[in-house]
């Protein structure tokens, strides 16, 4: 699926693929499924951009990048 999506929880199976933005409050991607784009977290009212690169460091703190 191509597409922006924006809701409470996105669960990718193992045979779907997903590529575009994401803004959820809870991201599930089993083996083998595929995600392609950037992931917006809800932390309450804010919202804060999770690094593809694996960045913990600026997730955990709810900084935006």
């Amino acid at each position: 699926m191509d597409a922006n999506v924006d809701c409470q929880r996105l669960e990718i199976v193992a045979s779907g693929q997903v590529n575009g933005e994401v803004v959820t409050d809870d991201l599930v991607i089993e083996s083998g499924g595929r995600f392609i784009g950037q992931s917006r977290i809800r932390d309450d009212k804010t919202v804060s951009l999770v690094k593809p690169s694996g960045d913990a460091k600026s997730s955990e703190s709810g900084n935006a990048a």
